[in-house]
């Protein structure tokens, strides 16, 4: 969600402050090279192609898109779940909660730039 009452950069870790109450991960991987698939140009708009085209990147109708599949395995050390009944009611398990820990945010080491993406599943 863009906040359009502050100006700032946003990127796939930006969250507006009404949003701030919520915890995750993201995970961001960058693996296009430059290169966007043809689906992923139809789904851009025409300022993030105009944005894609400037910062060097290419549309390749070659590339096959697939998606990445990422095996993490038992996460119940950092996460918990909750039933979306409980959720609406704001029943939350919070002595499971106390349990995960705290992570500072990854400040990217790079300035966003506009590029395709694909789809990840997490297994």
């Amino acid at each position: 969600l863009v906040d359009l009452t502050k100006f700032t950069e946003y990127d796939e870790f930006t969250k507006t402050s009404s949003y701030s109450w919520q915890n995750e991960y993201r995970i961001a991987l960058d693996l296009s090279n430059g290169l966007a698939d043809q689906e992923a140009w139809e789904s851009m708009t025409d300022f993030a192609r105009i944005m894609f085209i400037n910062q060097g990147g290419k549309v390749d109708h070659s590339l096959k898109r697939e998606p990445i599949i990422l095996r993490l395995g038992d996460i119940r050390d950092i996460c918990t779940t909750v039933a979306t009944r409980d959720l609406i009611d704001l029943r939350l398990p919070f002595d499971q909660l106390a349990r995960i820990p705290v992570l500072s945010p990854l400040e990217p080491p790079r300035r966003p730039v506009v590029t395709g993406y694909r789809p990840v599943i997490i297994w």
